[in-house]
This record gives structure tokens, sequence and C-alpha cells, in this order.
């Protein structure tokens, strides 16, 4: 099913080093962080990070030796999915593909993490932050940071009144997450989260707008 039409922040955003907020341009200044919707010749990148992004669960799903496979696959499906890149975003540092993102709302799904974390659903003034993922090259450069606050854009655009996230609990994004302004709600989890995702324990952390 084609995407319904929807408000859309702009196609850029570039961020200096040091401001605490986003400026947004579509015009040809270019700051050392840029983010934009994926393109085409961003999917395989956008497809490693985000699996990167979550390694340890990959791996416990699919073994060690079949993690490149995954890799494949997601990317394959990715690029016969052009339905779905309008939820992915990369970041740009100094022109260098460097981080990833993807956001869903209310008429999107919640498949993998959903079932394993035993919830599906988006509330219709919510935003689910799915993934947020930066290149090991670029950690460190405030990308993560940049992301997140155009997962904020995003959502502000579609009318959502708070973002959430699901997080393991000994994760260190938990401190970023917090900086940003997310809070954690509760936690949840057990034996069927564990066998599901291989993490017993989680946070559902959100923010409100």
């Amino acid at each position: 099913m084609e995407p319904t039409a929807e408000p859309v922040a702009p196609s850029a955003v570039t961020l200096q080093p040091g401001t605490t907020r986003s400026r947004f341009q579509t015009g040809a200044e270019q700051g050392p962080i840029h983010i934009r919707r994926v393109e085409a010749q961003d999917i395989e990148f956008a497809a490693r990070v985000a699996l990167e992004a979550f390694h340890d669960k990959v791996e416990y799903a699919v073994g060690k030796s079949r993690m490149d496979a995954a890799i494949e696959l997601t990317t394959s499906i990715l690029h016969r999915s052009p339905q779905l890149w309008h939820r992915y975003y990369v970041a740009l540092y100094e022109g260098k593909l460097a981080g990833t993102m993807v956001i869903k709302f209310h008429d999107d799904k919640l498949v993998c993490m959903g079932y394993a974390l035993m919830n599906t659903n988006i509330g219709p003034t919510q935003c689910y932050v799915d993934t947020v993922g930066v290149d090991a090259e670029f950690r460190g450069k405030g990308i993560g940071k940049a992301l997140m606050e155009r997962a904020d854009v995003e959502a502000r655009q579609r009318g959502c009144k708070s973002l959430f996230l699901w997080v393991t609990q000994n994760n260190r994004a938990v401190r970023l997450y917090e900086r940003q302004g997310y809070v954690i709600t509760h936690s949840f989890g057990g034996w069927f989260t564990g066998w599901a995702s291989g993490c017993r324990d989680w946070y559902n952390m959100e923010k409100n707008l």
C-alpha cells in the first residue's frame, strides 16, 4: 500500500557542532552533520548500520555465521520495498554516510521487535523510534543526538504528542536518550522476551513534545 500524504519537515537538516538545536535547510550550505531521507544509493549502508545497532539480538536470532547473510537479506528487502523508505533517514558527516534512523507512526506496523516484546501497537499521537545507529567510524561526533532531534521534528509534523522507544536495561544508549529528554516509564521483560530477543530486561522510554 502506498503511504498516505502527510506533512513533512524540510528534506535536509544541517547541524553545526556546539549548537543546541538543528537548522533546517534546503539550499547549498552544508554543516558537518546533514540528515535526509534515505535514497536508493544509501540502502546497503542503512541496512548494515540498522542491523549493527541490534547486533547482539540479530546474532542471537540468526547465528554469528549468518550475520552477513542477514545484512544481505535486509538490503535486498529494502531495495524491493521503496514504499518503506519514507521512514528511513541517513546522517552524513562531512559528506560521508555516518548513521541511520528508522521511525514509525500509528499507521505503521511493529513486526519483529513488536512481536518479541509483545507489543505491536503505536498510538495515534505517538512516534516510535525504531532504530538509531551510527557507524563505528563516526561515533562520538553528535550524530545520534542529531538523528533523535530529527525524530522530534518529524513527530511534531505529524501532530504527535510523544515519542517512545524500547531499550535493553544494560544498553549505554539509555544515557543518550535521557539527555534527549526521554524518561523511563516502566521496565518489562521475562522469559519470553529473553527467548525471542536474547535479552530479558527492557525499558520503555518516552518523551513528551
